[in-house]
């Protein structure tokens, strides 16, 4: 029978830095063991046939009595019927043993659908795994980005010849991991998403499987719940087989990232006002919460701008005894700092929950400072830095 293992990105002899092994994958294809199944299958309900049949047997030399002359009593009709309860339970019996077999049958008919699909996945996995240790050869100007040679068009035409071939050389090669790549990390997720939802398929075949099993024997345990593909796909704790993984952006990729997320960002906040959400579907039903919540965003912004409304309900919910207004009340207040702060790159929700409310800028400072600095200033041309604000407001709070 397949089975999973759950690990943590330490183990394994996984190397943690996200890329996809194959060899890793909690189910290989080579795993799976379908005729194994199905023979379990068929000896459950043997088991359930051979007993009905024996007390069948039984059930025939009992009738027996009621033929002339071998057993007459006043009792005898309760004699004659003194083995129907028994011929009944069998019967129950075999009943439960065949929805036990069916349901390993099943079972090993959905692993049957999964395992070429998966198989392919290892192989395709494989080589681009190969491929992307070996890296990519790329120009310098790629690799470095256009910061990197800013000043290389005025060095001369001497200086220029003289560069080609190294690293001063825009045109020159060189080679990069695939975190590097573009291309490659989104590849690498691609890979490990398409594995994330081939274990949840094995994960719920199993569970549907377990579940049927434990109620026909009245097993008396919780149900068992099938793993979702997100879980698989853990970025904090990679798993051994890999996990999705941030571009190690160089300078001038980190700025173009930056600028793409305030683009994207603002639009989507305006559009949303309209009803089109990040997928362009619309709805007025979309439209109408977008309403909603900027209301309460600017709500939650004249909360915050007038301390005299939330410092009596802060000193109450920290003294133990605030009410379900002062909750509501500082519920307001971080909703409304979590906005506004946001246009700075900081992540005031993170904070609360006792992380590192500045990740953002240590993770990617440039393109952080890029996107801040677009929100803040496009804040007095025309409003999109206000529609950002409640968009982050939608998307990191509760609203």
């Amino acid at each position: 029978m397949a089975h999973m293992m759950m690990d943590g990105g330490g183990s394994g002899g996984a190397s943690g830095d996200g890329l996809i092994d194959p060899s890793q994958f909690p189910c290989r294809s080579a795993d799976f063991s379908q005729d194994r199944i199905l023979a379990s299958a068929a000896a459950v309900s043997g088991i359930g046939d051979n007993v009905f049949a024996a007390v069948e047997n039984t059930q025939t030399a009992w009738n027996g009595l009621q033929s002339p002359g071998v057993y007459e009593a006043p009792e005898q009709d309760a004699v004659y019927t003194l083995i129907q309860p028994a011929v009944d339970e069998a019967q129950t019996f075999r009943d439960g043993l065949g929805r036990v077999s069916q349901a390993l049958s099943t079972y090993a008919d959905e692993l049957a659908a999964i395992q070429p699909a998966l198989r392919d996945l290892e192989e395709r996995a494989a080589a681009f795994r190969a491929e992307a240790l070996a890296g990519y050869e790329v120009n310098n100007y790629e690799a470095h980005g256009w910061f990197a040679y800013f000043g290389w068009a005025d060095m001369g035409p001497l200086a220029q010849a003289e560069s080609q071939g190294t690293a001063l050389d825009p045109m020159g090669k060189t080679t990069i991991g695939w975190r590097e790549h573009g291309p490659a990390r989104d590849k690498n997720e691609e890979l490990l998403t398409e594995h994330g939802e081939i274990l949840e398929r094995v994960s719920t075949a199993a569970a549907n499987c377990a579940n049927t099993i434990n109620a026909e024997l009245n097993m008396c345990v919780a149900p068992v719940v099938p793993f979702d593909a997100e879980v698989f796909l853990q970025t904090d704790d990679p798993m051994p087989f890999g996990a999705p993984m941030e571009e190690d952006r160089n300078c001038t990729e980190s700025v173009g990232h930056g600028f793409q997320t305030f683009v994207g960002d603002t639009i989507h906040g305006i559009v949303g006002l309209v009803g089109f959400d990040e997928n362009w579907q619309h709805s007025w039903e979309y439209a109408g919460q977008n309403w909603a919540n900027t209301g309460d965003f600017l709500l939650s912004t004249l909360i915050m701008l007038n301390p005299q409304l939330w410092l009596g309900s802060m000193g109450n919910q920290m003294l133990g005894h605030g009410t379900e207004y002062d909750a509501w009340i500082m519920e307001r207040l971080n909703l409304g700092f979590g906005g506004w702060s946001s246009l700075i790159g900081y992540d005031h929700f993170a904070a609360l929950e006792g992380e590192n409310g500045w990740h953002r800028w240590e993770e990617d400072g440039w393109a952080t400072l890029t996107e801040s600095g677009l929100g803040l200033g496009t804040m007095f041309l025309g409003g999109s830095g206000f529609a950002r604000g409640v968009r982050n407001e939608v998307v990191t709070g509760s609203v």
